[in-house]
């Protein structure tokens, strides 16, 4: 009737020439049909929401389902929920691999990213990252150095056909010893003494190994001068 309140219902309730005026709301395309919609695709007013419409105007893509409001955030570049960060919370830490072998080194720098740009790594264990030799991968090579990073060196390297005779205290050959193949070495020093029978055995005086009774012997990785095993002690000789 004239007069009457307008309500959303298809008719002219008041008999005022126009049907539902002022009481419709807006509705937004929902173009993929995700339950969200985006005033960029167009709008309609209505009293309830047509085919493809729907109320809210959230959606920050209309174009991919995937993408919407309450969705779950994964590290692809998008921001999946619609919350206006992208990839919050998703994004992984890569290490700086400066020697460009695989491993990286926190020391080096760090990134956070989906996937590990070029020159970083997800790995943060290389011990060497000058060197691309170096690193959690390699084979402990003989070599004082630890190739893999393991903490120890030369641990488990096959022996590398050296052989343990610099006296230098170093496990040349990685077989566990260290100078246990070092040959006596002819002497050339003077040794003081006392007595006078094999090696200064009994109270006959004092006196030198001449050099000839001496030899350099491996203690420690040093070379000693001592007295040979048939040396005899020249009673009353001196060092000059």
């Amino acid at each position: 009737r004239p007069g009457g309140t307008e309500v959303c219902n298809g008719a002219d309730d008041d008999c005022d020439g126009s049907i539902d005026e002022g009481v419709q709301s807006t509705f937004y395309r929902d173009a993929d049909s995700d339950g969200f919609g985006s005033s960029a695709n167009g709008t309609t007013a209505a009293c309830s929401a047509p085919s493809g419409y729907v109320s809210n105007t959230s959606d920050c893509n209309d174009g991919n389902a995937s993408i919407r409001p309450g969705a779950t955030e994964v590290c692809n570049g998008a921001d999946d929920d619609c919350d206006g960060s992208i990839d919050e919370g998703v994004q992984s830490t890569f290490y700086r691999d400066v020697d460009g072998d695989g491993y990286g080194n926190a020391g080096g720098g760090t990134t956070v990213a989906c996937f590990a740009p070029g020159g970083f790594s997800a790995s943060n264990n290389d011990c060497n990252d000058s060197n691309g030799n170096i690193n959690p991968g390699r084979a402990e090579v003989c070599n004082g150095v630890d190739d893999n990073c393991d903490g120890a060196v030369d641990n488990g390297a096959p022996a590398n056909g050296a052989s343990d005779d610099g006296c230098d205290n170093i496990d040349n050959d990685c077989d566990g010893n260290v100078d246990e193949d070092f040959v006596a070495l002819p002497g050339a020093c003077c040794l003081p003494c006392y007595g006078c029978g094999p090696r200064g055995i009994g109270p006959c005086g004092s006196g030198v190994y001449q050099e000839f009774q001496t030899e350099f012997r491996c203690f420690n990785g040093n070379l000693q001068c001592r007295a040979r095993e048939d040396a005899t002690c020249n009673v009353g000789a001196e060092c000059f």
